[in-house]
């Protein structure tokens, strides 16, 4: 892949906390030991696309947060959605460069050397201003192999994110209630080997690949940061980022990084 663009990170504040099985921010503890490869992990699916009524089921709902979250198996994107409405059509998979944000067409930089795309029919921020006012790109702090989660698409009533990777990896969807949720589980390296390493940001001013094409026929239109709880104790803040040509930039609040 090409030079990248990367962001400011919010920082995590306090001590990392436990949510339903998931790291859901940076510790400095020790790691627990290793467990053994077994299938205690279960199964995390594979490299195929994963469609369910995308495009054709679209939904009055619209986007409330993205958040990210480590499990010993698997990182964790969870896309919360609110409001009246049925679950709308989904679908993941992975596109190759160079990745376009809709309708404009125009080529984007995604970190990491595998991007996987989620896409839903819903709006993430209606037209009316409703939804989702959190940052539409962002570097999660508390995750290794995922690099970037970026906004690709919030357009008549499409939206789609782009998860960037260290590489291509395995991965499953599902769906939760109460809130509607869209999780996408990405498999980590066999339990007990160290994770990828973050790379180093490219210097400054690195140009930007110009490289034109089309709009993946069944992508429509992709966001990320973290939704207040109810303990004040588990709810610390980062500033917003500067705007950009999607809207602000940086991370936004940050909350649990739990399954829910």
């Amino acid at each position: 892949m090409g030079p990248r663009r990367w962001l400011a990170a919010g920082v995590l504040a306090g001590a990392g906390v436990v949510a339903g099985g998931l790291a859901v921010a940076a510790s400095t503890d020790t790691p627990a030991p290793a467990t053994p490869a077994t299938t205690a992990c279960g199964d995390l699916g594979d490299t195929a696309p994963v469609v369910d009524g995308f495009p054709g089921r679209l939904s009055t709902l619209v986007g409330a947060d993205v958040r990210t979250g480590g499990h010993e198996c698997f990182e964790r994107v969870v896309l919360e959605l609110e409001g009246s409405g049925d679950l709308p059509g989904y679908q993941v998979r992975y596109e190759a460069d160079p990745i376009l944000d809709s309708p404009r067409g125009e080529p984007v930089e995604v970190a990491g050397d595998a991007t996987l795309v989620l896409s839903v029919g819903a709006w993430m921020t209606s037209p009316e201003g409703a939804g989702y006012q959190g940052p539409t790109e962002f570097v999660p702090t508390n995750v290794t192999i995922i690099r970037e989660l970026q906004m690709l698409e919030n357009f008549e009533g499409m939206t789609a994110w782009a998860i960037g990777l260290d590489r291509e990896r395995d991965f499953r969807v599902f769906t939760l209630g109460d809130p509607v949720r869209i999780v996408v589980d990405i498999a980590r390296d066999v339990p007990g080997t160290p994770p990828a390493s973050v790379p180093t940001p490219p210097a400054t001013g690195a140009p930007v690949p110009t490289v034109g094409g089309e709009i993946p026929p069944t992508r429509m239109w992709p966001m990320p940061c973290w939704s207040a709880t109810a303990d004040p104790s588990l709810t610390p803040s980062c500033p917003m980022g500067p705007m950009g040509p999607m809207g602000p930039m940086g991370p936004g609040p940050m909350g649990p990084m739990g399954p829910r």
